[in-house]
């Protein structure tokens, strides 16, 4: 009742302007902005008998038919209709039940969103683990090793690990590409890390190929980068089959997937195409990355979403290549596109916005808008805006080289 009186307080002020037309104004012109006046009034009434539609985490709905943040549990949640008769949606990220249609409110992106009771049965809850990611990052580092059997009992984190193949293969930039399988009884794990990029001449291939080439169908759904796809098949094509006895012969053993830069984008194309391909279950499976690049568009980061709920990206402070290849945006510093084909990051960014980065530091889990691209965390303007600052972009360099304290890409040197 309040609703319709406040709706028709509104309506009120409006029948009068109709007389008062000014003389100097068209009669058409006029005629255009009054729709357009009742136009804004009739949104203005949908908001508002609907507010939990963009609220539905702060406002007590009007309509019962809206209460989805009521609902407590995935199933009722996903039983009970929301304001546009669809069901509500249970958010694995939160879990919380939000309304359909509740961008602000609801962390999770579509593809996360669970929407059917029978799937409640098979949700999986990120986690992040900060020991588990410092483990992850000496992984990512003895990558860079020419022969990781060499160096693999030199990182105490994970010395437990045995390696079981390295594949190296030249790849485009006159550098190499490489990965490797190893598996920990200690650690119940197996472990599968890439290389990230060798050097300069590599990164400027690399971003060749992202401004001449377009992007490539992925076979798990959407396109990516089709340097990141090249050197992701030539790697894997040798190196799977190693994994995949892995699992069948450790069915319960957690499969970790990681690498960082270059390697970070082979982590995310690996763990998206084992688990589009059932080799493991989604609750089996973890990926951290450092330092991710880009990979793909919305649509391959949405099905990474799907496919991979335990993923979380590690970025750094100013770690400028996480911004790479850019995404598309209005102006700098305004929200990244979604609906466009450039490229868009998948989930989970863990962000450290401190140059100094131990396992102990603290760090913010980004679920701000837009999904995946918060503009909280390190694509905030005012963080990522230091690299063009006067010695600026050599710390930024900086933080991408270093997380936890490792130099990641020359650790192996020193060990």
């Amino acid at each position: 009742m309040n609703v319709l009186r406040s709706v028709s307080a509104i309506t009120s002020l409006l029948p009068p302007l109709v007389n008062a037309t000014p003389k100097f104004i068209s009669e058409s012109a006029f005629n255009m902005a009054f729709s357009f006046s009742w136009l804004c009034v009739l949104l203005l009434c949908l908001v508002v008998v609907n507010d939990a539609w963009l609220f539905s985490r702060r406002r007590r709905p009007l309509i019962r038919i809206v209460r989805c943040h009521s609902k407590k549990t995935c199933v009722s949640c996903a039983n009970h209709r929301s304001w546009s008769g669809q069901p509500c949606r249970w958010c694995p990220r939160d879990n919380e039940c939000h309304a359909h249609g509740a961008i602000f409110a609801n962390p999770c992106s579509t593809t996360e969103n669970i929407v059917s009771a029978s799937a409640c049965n098979s949700i999986v809850t990120p986690v992040y683990d900060a020991s588990l990611a410092f483990k992850m990052v000496y992984l990512s580092a003895l990558a860079y090793a020419d022969n990781v059997a060499n160096y693999i009992n030199r990182a105490k984190q994970v010395n437990s690990f045995r390696l079981v193949r390295q594949v190296t293969k030249s790849c485009r930039g006159n550098a190499k590409c490489s990965g490797f399988v190893a598996v920990s009884h200690t650690e119940r794990a197996i472990a599968v890390s890439f290389r990230g990029s060798e050097h300069f001449d590599q990164v400027k291939a690399q971003a060749l190929s992202i401004l001449a080439v377009p992007k490539v169908r992925f076979q798990a759904g959407g396109k990516v980068q089709k340097y990141f796809n090249d050197a992701f098949v030539l790697i894997w094509n040798q190196l799977k089959n190693d994994v995949h006895s892995q699992i069948a012969r450790y069915p319960h053993y957690k499969v970790w997937v990681t690498g960082h830069s270059l390697g970070g984008a082979l982590a995310s194309l690996s763990s998206t195409v084992l688990l589009h391909e059932s080799r493991t279950s989604k609750s089996n499976l973890l990926m951290y990355t450092f330092g991710q690049p880009r990979v793909g568009n919305y649509q391959y980061a949405l099905q990474h979403d799907r496919l991979v709920p335990i993923s979380f990206r590690v970025t750094h402070y100013r770690d400028p290549v996480v911004h790479l290849p850019f995404c598309k945006t209005l102006l700098p510093g305004t929200p990244c596109i979604a609906y466009t084909g450039a490229p868009y990051h998948h989930g989970k960014e863990i962000y450290y916005g401190k140059e100094e980065m131990r396992p102990s530091s603290s760090y913010k889990v980004c679920q701000g808008l837009p999904h995946n691209e918060d503009l909280g965390c390190s694509n905030k303007l005012s963080v990522w805006s230091k690299c063009f600052k006067p010695g600026g972009f050599k710390k930024c360099v900086n933080d991408h080289k270093n997380y936890f304290g490792v130099n990641v890409g020359i650790w192996w040197y020193s060990a």
